[in-house]
């Protein structure tokens, strides 16, 4: 990303606009009207300037329960409907820190998850241990 906008193209002769949003899960989205664990300026920042996609999670968290406490942000939050998925950043970690290989992500995010040294203890991630 660069300060004139957008993210330049992989030849690097041009740029294309683009928006950041947050992803995240029903069951984070529950806890953002807490605000000892989320503060509100945080919130409004997060949620106010730049959005959120929230994965529907029904065997964790209705959607409607999980938005109640958001209704501010209504025209800068997307539902997207639950899918059959069992990848979660939680699952990623404790696999990655177990030193087992995560068969739940296609194998590019993989090699990008290693190749950039992402979920390492340091930062609160779990580490990868030398997984191949």
């Amino acid at each position: 990303i660069n300060r004139d906008g957008g993210i330049e193209t992989s030849d690097g002769l041009g740029r294309i606009r683009v928006q950041i949003v947050l992803l995240m899960g029903a069951d984070v989205a529950a806890t953002m009207g807490d605000p000892k664990l989320w503060p509100t300026p945080d919130v409004d920042a997060i949620l106010g300037h730049y959005g959120a996609f929230v994965i529907e999670r029904p065997m964790q968290t209705h959607i409607d329960q999980a938005l109640e406490s958001l209704h501010k942000y209504d025209d800068k939050i997307w539902v997207v409907e639950a899918f059959e998925n069992d990848v979660s950043s939680t699952k990623i970690r404790a696999q990655l820190k177990n030193g087992e290989r995560v068969l739940d992500l296609a194998q590019p995010v993989y090699e990008y998850i290693k190749k950039n040294d992402l979920y390492y203890e340091d930062t609160g991630h779990a580490k990868t241990n030398g997984v191949q």
